[in-house]
């Protein structure tokens, strides 16, 4: 439910920072996964409008990108995880309704979120050359 993701992810900001620099993804997916060509038919439409958003997909077909895949797994102690996946800060979005319903929300969260912590930065900076704390 989107209503109920912006509600926890705003709740708990930390989920839209991980690894990754904002607006930076990752993308599992495989040449041979039908679920996997809908998501992937949804970023052709939806990154040309997007161009701040840099997409690293890993076909899983690949045994090197398999081994990538298994390490972030064990990394956020996943038993499993189901492709497509989508990687966007700390959250992880399985199958392509769920890129397709949650990506464009998750990615405005982040870059809503970025700026309001430079700000945030930019006063304190400010506080501070004026020797005030």
């Amino acid at each position: 439910d989107s209503e109920l993701l912006s509600e926890y992810v705003q709740s708990d900001p930390s989920l839209l920072i991980g690894d990754l620099p904002t607006g930076r993804v990752i993308f599992f997916w495989n040449t041979h996964c039908g679920a996997c060509h809908m998501a992937w038919d949804f970023l052709d439409e939806f990154l040309p409008n997007h161009p701040e958003i840099e997409v690293l997909d890993y076909d899983l077909f690949n045994i090197d990108n398999r081994t990538l895949f298994e390490n972030y797994k064990n990394k956020y102690h996943r038993s499993s995880l189901y492709i497509p996946s989508m990687i966007v800060g700390n959250l992880t979005f399985e199958g392509s309704q769920d890129i397709r319903n949650h990506l464009p929300e998750i990615l405005e969260l982040q870059q809503n979120y970025k700026t309001q912590k430079s700000f945030l930065s930019d006063i304190l900076n400010f506080f501070k050359n004026l020797g005030l704390i």
